[in-house]
């Protein structure tokens, strides 16, 4: 279930004004007064607007401001899987670009998004505690260097960037224009944003991070391409497409055991993460988006052990806990409808295990209502690192 959309974040630009004037004065003086947060140089922000943002948002306004700062910014890793909307499990706690020169690869620290203002006056003046300082400390940039094709090296592609940056940004830096409003939360430069493919992004993210990390990436990718028309067969071989692009052995390996992991029947990182959750605690794996029949209709079921009689359901509570879902219904509503399908789906005679974030983040209480329950577990041979 979506969550209905809210309205745009403004990010204003600091530019001349067609009376002679300049913008940048009036938000720089509110970056003095604490009303104005400075993303990235010329782009602000309304400071409320930040402080009351959730923490997935702020890096996607990141993004956005790095790209109005400088509209040719290549994004690549989380941010470019962000601008393909992506979900990630965790936010990110950096902005990743590209860069063809040598010389520019580096972690750029964020300017002081309160200016000369400390971040416990911002706080103080919006009614935020003090312990929330820490979001005031921005995001910084990191600039990578391309991935290497297969028929390339590097020192070749060096010296070609130096001889001709441009030519050898069309041949080494594979790129695609996304529109301006690809960040739904707010708008992006009027040409759009310039972002890696969406394989190239996943693959090049998917081995570097942690297992669940990167089976939400993979599972979502699957999903996209096959919601396109591809087949699963193809979605999975255009993902292997760039595999020679991983310059480590041991991450393409990486990339080939958590691809034959990955399964798109998974609808949300919650339930991505179960499924890694799962496959680590030694259970069998279970099959996803089952029907059952009710005595009121049909209900789809996240996970089922059919052959153990049990249904395994992850609760996001972001379900509930909007004020109303997108056909109107109440939180209340919503809470009651749920506790009648799980009525339904016990006399059945299955059983049913509800797990939610805390459980994933304390995988031992899920193991035991999962053994609990009788979910049945894998030979040690076939419980596979990920």
């Amino acid at each position: 279930m979506e969550i209905p959309s809210r309205p745009q974040i403004p990010l204003h630009l600091a530019r001349p004004t067609p009376d002679g004037l300049h913008t940048g004065t009036d938000l720089s003086y509110g970056v003095r007064t604490g009303d104005m947060l400075r993303l990235r140089r010329g782009v602000y922000v309304p400071a409320q607007e930040w402080l009351d943002a959730a923490p997935w948002e702020r890096p996607v306004l990141m993004i956005a401001a790095t790209a109005l700062a400088d509209p040719e910014t290549v994004f690549c890793r989380t941010s470019a899987l962000l601008l393909h909307g992506i979900p990630l499990l965790h936010p990110p706690q950096r902005i990743h670009v590209r860069t063809m020169r040598r010389s520019s690869v580096r972690i750029t620290r964020q300017t002081p998004m309160t200016g000369r203002l400390s971040a416990d006056a911002v706080l103080a003046k919006h009614r935020h505690p003090p312990a929330r300082a820490a979001i005031l400390q921005g995001m910084p940039t990191q600039r990578h260097e391309p991935m290497i094709p297969p028929d390339q090296h590097r020192s070749a592609m060096r010296s070609q960037a130096q001889q001709d940056r441009r030519s050898a940004e069309k041949l080494l830096l594979p790129q695609q224009m996304l529109p301006p409003t690809a960040l739904r939360i707010c708008q992006g430069p009027a040409a759009g944003y310039r972002a890696e493919p969406l394989e190239l992004a996943a693959v090049d993210t998917a081995t570097r991070v942690p297992a669940a990390d990167a089976v939400v990436i993979l599972d979502a990718v699957l999903a996209r391409l096959m919601a396109q028309g591809t087949a699963e067969d193809e979605a999975r071989r255009l993902l292997l497409a760039w595999k020679d692009h991983v310059s480590s052995r041991r991450r393409r390996a990486l990339l080939q055991k958590r691809l034959a992991f990955t399964d798109p029947r998974a609808e949300s990182p919650g339930e991505s993460w179960s499924r890694v959750r799962i496959h680590e605690l030694g259970f069998v794996t279970p099959e996803l988006q089952t029907r059952v029949a009710l005595e009121t209709g049909h209900a789809r079921l996240d996970f089922e052990w059919r052959d153990a009689g049990v249904v395994g359901e992850f609760d996001g509570r972001i379900k509930y806990f909007s004020q109303q879902d997108q056909t109107g219904r109440s939180a209340a509503l919503a809470v009651y409808e749920e506790k009648i399908r799980e009525d339904g789906i016990r006399r059945t005679g299955r059983t049913v295990v509800r797990w939610g974030w805390e459980d994933l983040r304390r995988p031992t209480t899920l193991g035991t209502r999962l053994c609990a329950a009788g979910v049945p577990r894998l030979p040690s041979s076939q419980i596979v690192s990920l």
